[in-house]
């Protein structure tokens, strides 16, 4: 009786660990996490993995062109232009709170470098929301 016990113990355990960890592959949940892979996809030019980072309804807002994508179809286009245009960035000042992660980011691109805000709503382990703006300086 002892035996049986301890074998369903063990099973339940191994159960629980296996659920555990079903859950974690490739699905963050902590939503700087979920940030952080989106950008690191972005920037090694892995279009498909940052692509997993977005929820199916997510929105993509770029504030200073007044577009708004909507889909994970709309989002893929803009993001993979975007990928052939910014050939670099360095970021800063990121501030989480709560499911909202906020940063800033200097661009090298094909173009002029830029100056951009971001802020991103995690929900579920995706990025439910995104938006872009430009940083106008004072000069």
């Amino acid at each position: 009786m002892r035996k049986l016990f301890i074998l369903l113990l063990l099973l339940c355990l191994s159960t629980v660990l296996f659920l555990t960890a079903c859950t974690s592959i490739g699905g963050e949940t902590n939503p700087e996490e979920v940030v952080d892979g989106y950008m690191e996809a972005f920037m090694a030019d892995d279009l498909e993995k940052a692509m997993s980072y977005f929820a199916k309804d997510a929105v993509f807002h770029a504030v200073n062109v007044d577009s708004e994508y909507v889909g994970q179809e709309r989002i893929s286009n803009y993001v993979q232009f975007k990928m052939k245009q910014i050939t670099g960035m360095e970021t800063r000042n990121f501030v989480v709170d709560g499911n909202t992660v906020t940063w800033e980011a200097s661009q090298e691109r094909t173009t002029t470098p830029i100056e951009i805000s971001y802020s991103a709503i995690v929900e579920d382990g995706k990025i439910a929301y995104l938006e872009t703006n430009l940083i106008l300086n004072d000069n």
